[in-house]
């Protein structure tokens, strides 16, 4: 019996305890200003004289001289540049006046696609240009030829 005695008297001691009454948060981190571009004064890029058959062998393409600088980058925030024309899904950028081409969007000497985001890690140049591309199927009509675009920055 006064095995059973012990047992009880040290299951009613009091646990001891290394509880914590008070921690110390350290919080760190970083403050950005928000990134802001501008792009340079919007380009002419004048094609002049365009020769129907030069365009058959691919001989017009134009540098849209365009350049991009922003202020405060950070790592918090991208820069994408949108080269915007209502209703197109590819690269090609159609004309007004003069029929039977288009003027297909490259960047860096590949495609790029209108209405289609692309990033941009540094400033300087968009290294963007146009080639005069024949429309297939369609005949050339002759005259004078003009095509806009919006080039759109969003900082997200």
């Amino acid at each position: 019996m006064r095995k059973n005695l012990i047992l009880l008297s040290l299951l009613a001691l009091p646990p001891a305890t290394n509880a914590l009454t008070s921690a110390l948060v350290t919080v760190t981190g970083h403050l950005y200003a928000p990134t802001t571009c501008d792009l340079s004064q919007p380009p002419v890029v004048d094609f002049g004289d365009v020769l129907t058959d030069g365009i058959d062998r691919g001989e017009y393409e134009e540098a849209i001289d365009i350049r991009l600088d922003c202020q405060n980058r950070n790592p918090v925030q991208n820069v994408n540049v949108q080269i915007d024309f209502a209703g197109v899904t590819d690269n090609r950028l159609p004309v007004s006046g003069a029929e039977g081409f288009e003027l297909a969007l490259k960047r860096n000497g590949a495609v790029q696609n209108l209405n289609t985001p692309f990033q941009i890690d540094k400033d300087g140049p968009l290294n963007l240009t146009l080639a005069a591309v024949k429309k297939p199927g369609e005949d050339y009509k002759l005259g004078a030829f003009t095509a806009t675009a919006t080039v759109v920055v969003s900082v997200i």
